[in-house]
């Protein structure tokens, strides 16, 4: 009975615990089914692989390739080694042997590594860093990547040279230790700059942008010798200030001199909105006395406090509303000859202004400097502006009647056609406030409405147009002393001035068959035209003078012109057809029938209605040289009164040359002209200026310069002579240092040749 109580015992567990495993081993498979190990989302390659499991890793070996799998949006990677171990639950990585890595933002080689998938983070021995944007080389013994674009290296060096396997880079900075965001700057400690292996400047903290973002940072100095000023150093200072606005400044000192500090401020606050405002100032030692004198004119300059502020601004309201302001104002007349070649001297300044605005400064000898406040309105046919000019007179002289500010002037300008007629009335009107402090001033209104009709000849043979109008200019004239300049007129002058004027004109052409090189026609434009004006006014009253409105004269006088026009066409190397302009030819000359009329005052006085004949040539022999020749003759005797010479080349790779020659025989001006920039060699580039005065037989200015320029750094030395001043300059700049901050060697002389600097 018990035995077979037992034997039924037996049986049913026998059959209980199989079918339990059996749910055990489905429940654990099942579990299994819902928590499967993950599978890398890489893909590795290698001569030789083995996993591995508790924990799971793979193990590769031999030219091995470890890369994203792009199917399950991996990060954009490479990375090679000899030997690779990766961790597939810790998503870590351990390789060694020829490691390299490659992303979109740098790329790395080194002996070992060790790396951490998901915080981007790694640990790299004997390792180089390059970072592509800014063409940085880093290398260092021991290099962290402390996060996604982050790096911090121990002892280091770093180059933006191209480094030959085997040989050193021109220069490198040697750092103890150093960080880099690649979205914003290397952080550098303790840095010595070398060249050629030889230190040269050592920097106990700087900063290099590691993109082509601008940064805040010291620029390379600038360093001089004058016989004048004596040695000079100027070291900039680039600050960031915003993505939309810069600052530099411009410490500096001149042995003979004393110190000198100069600042520039940009902005940009929307297209067409923009301004800039540049100051020098320099406390001076030097003073001129007997024996030496500037320009030997025996005027003693002795400033002390000699400045230059200067700004520029463009804003666009929107609506075709458009301010502008230029601000020019000086210490005395001759600072801006003096200080025209250094980095804050007139010529670099005027360039970089013109470069941001198209516009520049009035020419450096000009005595008096003006400044303009500008607001204009245009409609379909109106014009609506005005202006305030003040004038900065350099003059030290105690003249009698100081300069004229206008305060302001008011434009209102129109164009009208008249219905059912092919006639248009045109309008300028224009007022005018002159203040001075000493001397005659006054407000002014002048008016000019004219009709202007084509003439109706019904063909197409000739063609003219024919217009008239009058003027109409009242003032009221205010006397601000002293007494030897009282007005001494009616304080309430007008002037009424009746003008017309009428020019016909025809164009003949033809063309001509031509079998010269790729040329195969040449298209003459023949255009004679004659025009006749006439100007008349009453002058019974004495006019107070301001600017040209105020000094009309009586015109009646018939003007002849001849104009020559050349194209040339055919089929070029290509096989495309091309049309090219290749200049023109010009006579002109006047008849004036007042002076026909005139009486004769003596016996040996004789009337000259004829003006001088004046020729122009300006071909373009070929398509990137220009050729300009302008030249007058007097019908009376006196033969060529003038020439102007101008010629012009450009290469394709840049090069320039320019040669004016200019003579002007009652100005007694004889005076030669010539410039050119040039590259000698792949790494060396020569530029030169010359202003001769044949007059005087005399070097009024000359300059020359020669630019040492591998791919990675540069040297520019420039001398230049004035028969009061021999200077040196030596500028050192290395790619990207000063390109990065948009000022310096790199970014103005590497645009001449192809490659420009980033706008801001």
């Amino acid at each position: 009975m018990f035995r077979q109580r037992s034997l039924k015992r037996l049986s049913f567990w026998w059959k209980i615990v199989p079918a339990f495993c059996c749910c055990a081993v489905f429940l654990f498979a099942m579990r299994g089914a819902a928590q499967p190990v993950q599978e890398p989302a890489w893909k590795i390659s290698a001569d030789k692989m083995t996993r591995l499991g508790s924990p799971e890793n793979v193990v590769a070996e031999g030219n091995v390739v470890m890369e994203p799998d792009r199917d399950e949006g991996g990060p954009p990677m490479v990375i090679k080694a000899d030997w690779l171990r990766y961790n597939v639950r810790e998503n870590t990585l351990d390789a060694h042997g020829n490691l390299s890595f490659y992303s979109e933002t740098e790329e790395a080689t080194a002996r070992d590594a060790y790396l951490k998938l998901d915080d981007d983070t790694a640990v790299f021995t004997d390792a180089t860093l390059f970072v592509p944007e800014s063409n940085l080389h880093f290398s260092s013994r021991l290099v962290e990547k402390t996060g996604e674009l982050t790096y911090h290296f121990g002892r280091c060096t770093m180059t933006t040279c191209d480094i030959p396997e085997g040989k050193s880079p021109p220069w490198k900075f040697s750092a103890a230790e150093a960080s880099l965001d690649l979205e914003g700057v290397a952080v550098l400690k303790h840095t010595v700059l070398r060249v050629k292996g030889v230190p040269v400047f050592y920097f106990p903290y700087m900063l290099y942008p590691a993109n082509q973002n601008r940064r805040t940072g010291f620029l390379f100095p600038e360093i001089s010798q004058s016989t004048r000023s004596g040695t000079g150093v100027t070291t900039p200072f680039f600050v960031d200030l915003s993505p939309s606005a810069d600052l530099t400044l411009y410490p500096g000192f001149m042995s003979k001199r004393g110190m000198a500090a100069g600042l520039e401020f940009r902005y940009v606050s929307d297209y067409g909105s923009k301004g800039a405002f540049a100051a020098n100032y320099l406390r001076d030692r030097l003073k001129d006395d007997h024996n030496d004198d500037f320009n030997d004119d025996g005027y003693l300059r002795t400033k002390k406090n000699r400045y230059w502020l200067r700004g520029m601004i463009d804003h666009d309201f929107g609506d075709d509303l458009i301010a502008r302001l230029d601000l020019d104002t000086v210490s005395d007349r001759d600072y801006l000859q003096e200080f025209d070649k250094n980095i804050m001297g007139f010529n670099a300044s005027t360039e970089r202004f013109e470069k941001m605005f198209d516009r520049g400064f009035m020419e450096q000898t000009v005595p008096f400097r003006e400044s303009r406040l500008q607001l204009a309105k245009t409609w379909p046919s109106v014009f609506l502006g005005g202006e305030f000019i003040g004038v900065d007179d350099l003059h030290e002289e105690d003249y009698l009647e100081t300069q004229a500010h206008t305060l302001p002037r008011i434009f209102f300008d129109g164009n009208l056609d008249i219905p059912v007629t092919p006639v248009s009335l045109l309008w300028d009107s224009q007022y005018d406030y002159f203040w001075r402090e000493k001397g005659v001033g006054a407000h002014r209104l002048d008016v000019n409405p004219r009709l202007v009709s084509p003439l109706p000849f019904g063909h197409q043979l000739f063609e003219g147009t024919v217009s008239t109008g009058f003027h109409y200019t009242m003032y009221e004239v205010e006397d601000n002393g002293p007494s030897s300049l009282d007005w001494s007129g009616d304080t309430s002058p007008d002037r009424t001035a009746w003008d017309f004027n009428v020019n016909l004109g025809t164009t003949l052409s033809r063309e001509f068959g031509l079998h010269l090189g790729s040329a195969r026609w040449l298209d003459h434009a023949f255009r004679p035209q004659i025009s006749y004006e006439y100007l008349d006014f009453s002058d019974d009253d004495e006019l107070p003078h301001f600017d040209s409105v105020d000094t009309l004269e009586t015109v009646n006088q018939i003007n002849f012109e001849i104009k020559n026009d050349f194209l040339v066409g055919g089929i070029g190397e290509d096989g495309n057809d091309f049309v090219r302009y290749i200049g023109y030819f010009k006579v002109e000359q006047s008849y004036d029938i007042e002076e026909e009329r005139r009486d004769l005052t003596g016996p040996d006085d004789e009337r000259q209605p004829f003006s001088e004949i004046t020729f122009t040539l300006d071909v373009y022999p070929l398509p990137k040289l220009q050729t300009k020749y302008v030249t007058t003759y007097d019908v009376y005797g006196d033969g060529v009164t003038s020439h102007d010479l101008l010629n012009r080349y450009t290469s394709s790779r840049g090069d320039t040359f320019a040669l004016d020659y200019r003579y002007e025989k009652y100005s007694a001006i004889d005076q030669l002209n010539a410039s050119f920039e040039t590259r000698l060699t792949d790494t060396l580039f020569l530029e030169g200026d010359l202003v001769q005065s044949l007059e005087a037989n005399e070097t009024v200015e000359s300059s020359i310069g020669l630019t040492y320029r591998p791919n990675c750094w540069a040297v520019k030395v420039m001398a230049s002579h004035t028969p009061d001043d021999d200077q040196v300059f030596v500028v050192f700049s290395i790619v990207g240092f000063g390109k990065s901050f948009g000022f310096g060697l790199g970014a103005a002389d590497e645009g001449m040749y192809g490659t420009s600097e980033s706008e801001m």
